[in-house]
Formats: C-alpha cells, structure tokens, sequence
C-alpha cells in the first residue's frame, strides 16, 4: 500500500502505457521489459486505459503529480 509522508501534499508518480494499450501507475519509474513489450516495477496499479489518452507506449514512462487539496 502506498502512503504520503504526514505533512506531505504531493508525490512524483509514473504513468505508463504498455504495448497491448493497459495504462500503469507506479510509485517509482518503471523499467521496460523488452522481451514482452511491457513496463514492470515492483509495485504498480492499472487503471482505466482512457485516463491519460496523450501517453503511448512509445513515450512511457511519463512523470506525473498527486497532489491533496485541502479544504
């Protein structure tokens, strides 16, 4: 499980698309494994392949932020 450091609003996260079109988020950046076309890391999520439309597989990884906003 990931967790934000208290006092802490934000993190550096990585998103990547691999070959067959699944879309990763991973805490650290991923490394590609050529063999089968896919980005690989020790902890990742899928998400929705819809999210991030702008990330290919060639361009993966892709450096982006979560930030908390607070009321």
């Amino acid at each position: 499980m990931w967790k934000i450091p208290k006092g802490v609003f934000g993190m550096k996260l990585y998103v990547a698309r691999d070959f067959g079109g699944g879309l990763y988020l991973f805490p650290e950046k991923p490394i590609l494994r050529t063999d089968y076309k896919y980005w690989d890391g020790d902890n990742w999520f899928e998400i929705d392949q819809d999210l991030f439309p702008e990330v290919t597989f060639e361009n993966s990884p892709m450096e982006v932020e979560l930030k908390l906003i607070e009321k």
